[in-house]
C-alpha cells in the first residue's frame, strides 16, 4: 500500500467514540524518512485544539473513504501532553508524547545521527540538488504501510522535458532548510530520466521503478 502524503491532507479522524477532526500535516524525521506524528485539528467536541498523535496509535488511510482511526477514544486524545503541534518540539516532549500514546523512542536508535522532525507541507517545495546542480523540487511522498516515506514524486524544472518523476528515498543524502533543498545522491541525467510519476503509483509500477535505480548502480 502507497499513499501520497497530499493526500492525506484534510482526511477525517475518527476515534473509537465517533469523529476527533481531521489531518492537518505530517511530520517526518529527516534521517530514517519515516512519519512520526500526525497532526490532527480538533474538531468541535476538541475545542479546534491541534494535537499530536503518533503513528502508533493510528491505522492506516482508507483511501475511498478518506478518512483513518485513532486506536484511542476523543477524551484520551483531549487528555493527551498539550504540546505545542510545530515540528520544532524538543525530545523531553517527545518522550512525553512516547510516554503517553506508547509510541516508539525512535531518536535513541537513529544510526545516522540525531534526527529532526520536518513538516511535510513545509518540505513539499523544497529545491532537489543533485550531485551536479538542481534539477527541480519536491512534490510530494509516497509512504508505505509502515509509515516510512518510500518515495519522493520530484517535479522537474519547467524547460525540462517531463513533469514529475518519482526517486526512491534512500537516495537522500541531506536536508538544508536554511536553503530549503533536499539533496540527492544521483546525477541530473538520472532524476530527470526516472520513471513519470501520474497520480499514483501501483504495485508493478513501483517494481519498474526500483529495477530503474537499481540498473543504474550497477552500471555506476
Amino acid at each position: 500500500m502507497l499513499f501520497s502524503g497530499s493526500d492525506l491532507k484534510g482526511f477525517r479522524v475518527d476515534a473509537t467514540d465517533g469523529e476527533a477532526g481531521s489531518v492537518r500535516d505530517l511530520y517526518l524525521d529527516d534521517i530514517a524518512w519515516a512519519v512520526r506524528y500526525v497532526v490532527i485539528e480538533g474538531g468541535t467536541r476538541l475545542s479546534g485544539r491541534k494535537f499530536l498523535a503518533c503513528t502508533a496509535v493510528l491505522t492506516l488511510p482508507d483511501l475511498e473513504t478518506k478518512r483513518l482511526s485513532l486506536r484511542l477514544s476523543s477524551a484520551r486524545l483531549a487528555n493527551s501532553p498539550d504540546v505545542e503541534a510545530t515540528p520544532s518540539l524538543s525530545r523531553n516532549c517527545e518522550a512525553e508524547l512516547a510516554g503517553y500514546f506508547g509510541g516508539p523512542r525512535y531518536w535513541e536508535v537513529c544510526t545516522g545521527g540525531q534526527p529532526r522532525l520536518r513538516s511535510a507541507e513545509d518540505v513539499s517545495g523544497y529545491l532537489v540538488r543533485a550531485t551536479d546542480g538542481e534539477t527541480g523540487s519536491v512534490s510530494d511522498f509516497l509512504i508505505g504501510s509502515n509509515w516510512n516515506v518510500e518515495y519522493l514524486i520530484v517535479k522537474l524544472r519547467p524547460l525540462l522535458p517531463g513533469g514529475r518523476v518519482v526517486v526512491e528515498s534512500r537516495w537522500i543524502s541531506g536536508l538544508n532548510a536554511a536553503a530549503r533543498q533536499i539533496c540527492i545522491s544521483l546525477p541530473k541525467h538520472v532524476i530527470q530520466g526516472g520513471p513519470e510519476y501520474a497520480g499514483e503509483l501501483l504495485e508493478d509500477q513501483a517494481s519498474l521503478v526500483r529495477r530503474y535505480y537499481a540498473a543504474w548502480r550497477a552500471a555506476a
